[in-house]
């Protein structure tokens, strides 16, 4: 098969019941088959043209000598230029060896490892009973066109038995599978940057396959949330994920891990089926709580479908920003990735942050019981919804460790704005400032003749990080957004004014305000805009408390960052002065962080007051320990701003709840109306968005606005509708020096280049060709010399003639080029 200028060979099957025209190979001596009479010709065949080659046994003729097989028709292509071979299965590949031994074979070999081995073992078979009785005598008489009309039918109907040949040696298998490179189901192997095999399972035999042969640019999905996007993309022999989100919020089945032994959360009852379950099967595994019921056992956690695609063929990860990236020890630790990660730097010091505390809050108070009982399907289906609903469970997997994280973020290379990153010379990625938050940012790829963008995580409110920069992401091939807002009805200012009248209103009443939040990000506005409401009621005296395990190098991090900060954070720098306020809160004892309540917090506390802590999950962290401390006092208020996880779900396990619940969601991410406008603005060719998106919320069905209006979703492959039509191609310096061209009109020259296309790590060049061409004019024609390749071409007004004396393969190739020439003519 010849497509994009890649030769491929589909299978290599031995058409081996042409044996069956030959007498069988006894094991012993057999004095039947050594007694049998040879054929009698009836008419215009002689005895002696076929001297003993052909026998009568049964009432039949067969052929009795050196078994020969029927290999495939190679004359019709030159087997030197095939690049590839791919088998399917262990019976389509015993003709390999004759390929790759006899016919000047270069390439390289496709199959799966059971094909490998079991189809090692079908030659080495057929070797084995061949070498035990042996017939040297190799019968060709009988196979001459005027001979072979007049024989019998079961030898007259022979297919091209002048191209028969005798089986090939143990040497020869071994010297042919040495060439074979073992693929998996749903591998990718790149053919010269202009093809993608994948192998799929074929349900024939172990280790069967079917190929998909693929060009141009294609997408999967790998997570169910496009807030917490994770996609592979496969273009010009690259691939690459994009981002590597971790579908937190599926820890909201477990029950919450407290910081101190908790009575109420010990004493739980197990939850007792009504039907369809034993309580049996699933033991201690789940309690009623609540009213509801919850996993009782070690946490754990949703990761990307990684099953889709081959972790280990994976060229690069690309990172947006510090709230994508919580996956990634797994990818990196867990199935085999070999590549590199790029990210800018606060987004790598950032996610950091955020893995180390969910490890340290996870270590606290670990459970050391795995629940895996209830994901058992039978089971599985007759729990209650909250558990039932689960986003496939039984690929649920533990938190990773300190060192995981360590191993994962050693192969981050960093990136600044603008900057570029060049990918095995095919494609340049290039991160421009997204505007979400520190260090984020959306991602252009590019090829010489396409581009690619990916927005993921940007915003165009004005806040503390860099403003968003839209300029590099126009006029793309291809625009893939994500992470659009996951409360497209709550205007971040107006949360944020809720937020700051719910607390000084809660501290003016005597209650405490409890806010569940990550270490950065908002977080840093929430102190910036409360303290100076608070400065505006006259409570500057009530205290605010940090607390998170990574709470230092999160409010020093900020401080550091300038470069990454809008315009007016960057002032303040110059002046000398803190970007942030909350380093000048810090300075005056107004807000004061620690890492946990056991760290001196004892000694420092007042009430009322106002607390930042983790998780906003609400299943681990101090936040858990504050909860069931004021819980029961309707004075005081627990503030949800963080939109990863629905605040009646993440409540849940705490009911009856006396505490006032105030839901401010605040997500800067583009609003619908923003990325409808943005789309506009960027202009792009094509549009890849997900489904979710281009229909409105379940909650809010009748609004038709909150859609994009211009899809994927998890565990879907898209092939887009991208075209690579155009290559740069290089000319060597000495070709290049070697032409002489003609001006043919003012300031354009042209020339006549004949040249070698060399196509290597996916870049294109022009190389000299033959340059030892002698003519000499002769009676009938002409002789063309080739002193380099030993060779002579003879054309005559009647034939032409190729001699060779070096490689059959130059023969070859000379003879098609030159039919390829005549046809023209």
């Amino acid at each position: 098969m010849h497509f994009k200028g890649v030769t491929l060979m589909l299978d290599c099957g031995l058409d081996i019941a042409q044996i069956l025209k030959f007498l069988p190979l006894p094991l012993v001596s057999s004095t039947r088959l050594n007694k049998l009479q040879n054929w009698t010709p009836d008419k215009g065949t002689s005895q002696v043209d076929v001297e003993n080659e052909i026998k009568m046994c049964g009432g039949n003729v067969f052929v009795d000598g050196c078994i020969e097989f029927c290999i495939p028709e190679v004359g019709m292509a030159d087997i030197s230029q095939v690049d590839a071979i791919v088998i399917s299965n262990h019976m389509t590949m015993l003709a390999l060896p004759y390929i790759t031994e006899y016919f000047g074979f270069k390439g390289v070999i496709y199959c799966t490892e059971p094909t490998l081995q079991m189809g090692r073992q079908y030659m080495e078979e057929l070797v084995k009973y061949l070498e035990r009785n042996p017939k040297n005598k190799v019968c060709s008489k009988w196979k001459t066109e005027s001979i072979l009309k007049n024989l019998p039918p079961l030898i007259k109907d022979a297919i091209r038995p002048t191209a028969w040949k005798k089986f090939y040696t143990m040497h020869e298998i071994n010297s042919c599978l040495s060439r074979v490179q073992l693929v998996g189901f749903n591998e990718r192997k790149d053919i010269f940057g202009a093809l993608t095999l994948i192998a799929c399972s074929a349900g024939y035999c172990i280790g069967s396959c079917n190929w998909v042969l693929k060009s141009g640019f294609e997408k999967s999905c790998l997570s169910n949330n496009p807030s917490k996007p994770c996609f592979i993309l496969h273009f010009k022999g690259v691939t690459l994920m994009l981002d590597c989100g971790l579908d937190i919020a599926q820890i909201l089945k477990f029950l919450p891990l407290p910081l101190v032994s908790s009575t109420r959360l010990n004493k739980l009852q197990n939850w007792t089926p009504d039907k369809g379950t034993s309580p049996v099967d699933v033991e201690n595994e789940i309690k009623m709580c609540g009213g509801n019921v919850f996993l009782d056992g070690c946490i754990e956690f949703c990761i990307p479908e990684v099953g889709m695609a081959d972790i280990s063929q994976v060229d690069a990860i690309v990172i947006s920003n510090h709230m994508t990236m919580l996956a990634l020890p797994y990818i990196t630790e867990y199935f085999g990735f070999k590549g590199v990660i790029y990210c800018t730097e606060p987004t790598l010091q950032m996610g950091r942050q955020y893995m180390e505390e969910l490890v340290k809050y996870l270590e606290r108070n670990p459970k050391n019981k795995v629940c895996s009982k209830w994901k058992t399907e039978s089971i599985l289906k007759n729990l209650p919804p909250l558990i039932k609903d689960a986003i496939r469970p039984t690929a649920w997997k533990k938190f990773y460790t300190m060192h995981e994280i360590n191993s994962c973020l050693s192969r981050v290379q960093l990136v600044g704005f603008n900057e570029r990153k060049d990918i095995f010379g095919a494609l340049t990625l290039i991160a421009c400032s997204a505007g979400y938050c520190i260090g984020s940012c959306n991602w252009v790829l590019k090829s010489g003749f396409e581009k690619i963008c990916y927005v993921a995580g940007t915003s165009t409110l004005t806040t503390h990080p860099k403003p968003m920069d839209q300029s590099p992401l126009k006029n793309s091939d291809i625009l893939i957004l994500s992470c659009l807002t996951q409360t497209p009805t709550a205007n971040p200012d107006t949360m944020i004014g809720e937020f700051c009248v719910n607390a000084a209103v809660t501290i003016k009443n005597g209650g405490n305000v409890l806010v569940p939040c990550y270490p950065s990000g908002i977080t840093y506005d929430l102190f910036e805009c409360l303290s100076g409401h608070l400065d505006i009621c006259g409570l500057s005296t009530i205290p605010m408390y940090f607390l998170s395990p990574v709470s230092d190098s999160a409010l020093a991090y900020s401080n550091i960052f300038a470069e990454w900060l809008s315009s007016g954070k960057q002032s303040r720098v110059y002046l000398p002065e803190p970007p942030f306020p909350h380093a000048e809160l810090v300075t005056l004892g107004r807000l004061r962080n620690f890492t946990n309540i056991h760290d001196g917090l004892q000694n420092d506390f007042k009430t009322p007051c106002i607390v930042f802590c983790g998780h906003p999950s609400l299943r681990m962290g101090d936040v858990v320990h504050f909860l069931e401390l004021w819980g029961k006092n309707s004075s005081n208020t627990i503030i949800l701003t963080e939109p990863d996880f629905p605040y009646l779900d993440a409540l849940a396990p705490y009911q009856p709840l006396n505490m006032r619940v105030c839901y401010c969601p605040i997500d800067t991410n583009l609003s619908f109306a923003q990325a409808n406008k943005l789309i506009k603005e960027l202009r792009p060719g094509h549009l890849v968005v997900a489904e979710s998106y281009t229909q409105p919320p379940v909650s809010l069905p009748h609004k038709t606005e909150l859609v994009i209006e211009w899809t994927y979703k998890r565990g879907d492959v898209l092939s887009l509708p991208i075209k690579r039509q155009y290559e740069t191609v290089e000319i060597n310096p000495e070709l290049a020096a070697s032409l002489d061209p003609v001006e043919v009109k003012p300031g354009s020259f042209i020339s006549m280049v004949t040249a070698s296309l060399v196509i290597k790590d996916n870049k294109y060049v022009l190389e000299q060709g033959i340059t030892d061409i002698k003519v000499e004019e002769s009676e009938d024609g002409s002789i063309i010399h080739l002193s380099n390749d030993d060779t002579l071409i003879q054309v005559e007004s009647d034939s032409t003639h190729i001699i060779c004396e070096g490689e059959e393969a130059v023969r070859i190739k000379l003879r098609d080029t030159l039919l390829k020439c005549l046809h023209n003519l």
